[in-house]
């Protein structure tokens, strides 16, 4: 019981570490916080789910056109909200109050497109195999979610690490005067980080969407709420801390609704936040000890 509940918890960790890289990724480099980001998991759940249904796409080809779609609508959204806001000297309540009144008609906007009722994949759109190990049973699906999360975020930290681009992400996520004076474009930086986050969410969304078979419009706001204490769990703007924190919460909480009850899942993802606020202010790993971007 225990180990199927552990592997259960793996396979949600995953993708809330996927989920929060996204987040961190945005806090880390243009210093803001959006709330905007939900919209855009849910925004990923959908055009995967439309790519499969009405396009007839397999499970790769959907999750990237959803990654390249929603990845662009990031890019127009926080140009138009987030961006205008940087400048300002209060710049992190005032991004958080406009994507929330922004993310809030961006959900009612799902909602009248798509309905408020929850959408399911296309039978045969992911294996529906599942294989026995001793009292463990692995469906086929769970091991491509991990095995998704396992490639993207290798992608994305060897491009952060070993890419022109990613080495400009850095350095603007670092300090943006210097890196105008040595002529990196935040402009164009700016650009290539709301595209990354916009696509890790839309990717993280179609995942969680076949794990639990359901894409409903206020799926993002959900979320928010996991990611937003997977990234203070795990430091503000560190990376490493997101993808522990991650799989840390997602155990906890399968582990929490197996053992006591669901109702007290995220009354124990928010006394783990407190408790990591009381003794651990900066995070499991802040910034300090891994790098933030």
């Amino acid at each position: 019981m225990f180990a199927q509940q552990l592997v259960n918890g793996i396979v949600l960790g995953a993708i809330y570490s996927l989920f929060s890289l996204g987040f961190t990724i945005i806090f880390g480099v243009l210093h803001v916080i959006n709330l905007m980001y939900g919209v855009f998991f849910a925004l990923g759940a959908y055009v995967s789910l439309w790519a499969a249904q009405s396009l007839g796409l397999g499970l790769i080809a959907s999750i990237a056109l959803s990654a390249v779609v929603t990845g662009v609508a990031a890019i127009g959204l926080d140009a138009l909200i987030v961006t205008p806001l940087r400048r300002r000297k209060e710049r992190y309540l005032a991004s958080l109050l406009a994507t929330m009144g922004m993310s809030l008609f961006l959900y009612a906007l799902l909602t009248r497109f798509f309905g408020a009722e929850p959408m399911r994949y296309p039978s045969g759109f992911s294996s529906e195999t599942v294989l026995s190990l001793g009292s463990v049973s692995i469906s086929v699906l769970q091991i491509t979610i991990v095995g998704i999360v396992l490639i993207v975020v290798a992608a994305l930290f060897w491009f952060l690490k070993k890419t022109r681009w990613g080495v400009a992400v850095r350095g603007v996520g670092d300090h943006e005067t210097a890196a105008l004076l040595v002529g990196l474009s935040p402009f164009r930086t700016t650009a290539l980080v709301s595209f990354i986050g916009g696509s890790l969410a839309a990717v993280a969304g179609t995942l969680i969407g076949l794990n639990f078979n359901a894409v409903q419009p206020f799926m993002g706001e959900t979320m928010m709420l996991q990611g937003f204490a997977v990234v203070v769990i795990g430091g503000l703007g560190s990376m490493p801390g997101a993808l522990a924190a991650g799989m840390l919460l997602g155990i906890i909480e399968i582990l929490t609704t197996a053992y006591i009850s669901s109702a007290y899942r995220d009354a124990v993802t928010f006394a783990l936040l407190l408790a990591t606020l009381w003794v651990l202010p900066q995070g499991l790993l802040p910034t300090s000890t891994a790098r933030r971007v």
